[in-house]
């Protein structure tokens, strides 16, 4: 949840404390915890909206938007299903700015409605549209936080009615996040946005059904693969691997501090695991060890430092 830059976070009273969790219902302040809590609940309330037969009565507006949003983080968030009241940068990108986000919702989901919803389209007609709309709706970027859920949750929904079955299992998820960022991109630079990556991506991952497509044979975890794993699988994922490599360094540490060790060996250890350290939260978490140790007495003494005093 930090990947976004703000000045100033209104979602997070602390925020200029340097915390860097979300305020919510919960009262979780740490920002892993929070992230596994997150994906878990929404995986759950995504499956919600397909086996109570939910998302298929969503109208495809703005309103149905926030409604999936709403759905995924009610329990979770108070700003659930609301229009964030900040602006948000990520990376070199800059989404829609606050004081324009209402004429972008409006000329968006407009145009949406001109199109019919991508209703009796050719295909290649489809594919082209929907790349259109997945980028503008990541422009708008209209929630603090799980904006990208919500979307695929939309557009997979819109596929559907179409007549078309969207399977984002089928994509290497590094692959599409390139994509966005390069069609993004082009916007950033006043060029024609460059949507060629999307539908080449999109149209591996859609197909043709005819009918509305039917998700009642569907196992919760294809489900999810279809429509959210995607993405949160690997964000989950890098939590996974950053949390381990935390508890790994808390682990070492405690071991040495055990060891009959003295401090400038115990110090000389931690400076060689802080070489190429990763993440930076492990990064800092042996910093501040060792600085502790720095500013405290030698208690212990190593034995051979013990036996050369003898």
């Amino acid at each position: 949840m930090d990947k976004y830059k703000l000045k100033y976070d209104e979602y997070n009273e602390d925020e200029q404390d340097n915390h860097p969790y979300l305020d919510n219902k919960l009262g979780i302040v740490d920002k892993f915890e929070m992230l596994d809590v997150e994906y878990k609940v929404t995986s759950i309330k995504t499956l919600e909206l397909y086996k109570k037969n939910i998302i298929q009565n969503i109208p495809m507006t703005f309103e149905g938007l926030c409604y999936i949003h709403k759905y995924l983080l009610e329990d979770l968030y108070p700003w659930a299903g609301k229009i964030r009241v900040m602006n948000m940068i990520k990376g070199s990108n800059t989404f829609y700015y606050v004081e324009n986000i209402n004429e972008g919702i409006n000329d968006l989901f407009d145009s949406l409605k001109k199109d019919n919803y991508l209703k009796n389209l050719t295909p290649n007609e489809f594919v082209d549209l929907f790349a259109y709309y997945s980028n503008e709706l990541n422009i708008l970027h209209p929630f603090r936080e799980c904006n990208g859920r919500s979307k695929r949750l939309f557009l997979t929904e819109l596929a559907r009615r179409a007549g078309y079955d969207l399977d984002l299992n089928k994509l290497d998820p590094e692959k599409l996040k390139q994509a966005d960022i390069k069609a993004f991109g082009s916007i950033q630079d006043r060029v024609a946005p460059n949507f060629y990556e999307l539908k080449v991506l999109y149209s591996t991952a859609l197909e043709p059904i005819g009918e509305p497509f039917s998700t009642d044979n569907l196992t919760n975890i294809q489900l999810l693969s279809r429509t959210l794993w995607v993405y949160d699988r690997e964000e989950y994922n890098n939590w996974q691997r950053k949390n381990h490599s935390m508890k790994t360094a808390e682990n070492k540490l405690e071991e040495l501090m055990r060891s009959d060790k003295g401090r400038e060996e115990i110090i000389y250890h931690i400076d060689c695991a802080m070489v190429g350290a990763k993440p930076k939260s492990v990064l800092k978490y042996l910093k501040d060890v060792k600085q502790e140790l720095l500013s405290i007495n030698n208690t212990k003494i190593s034995k051979k430092e013990e036996s050369r005093d003898l």
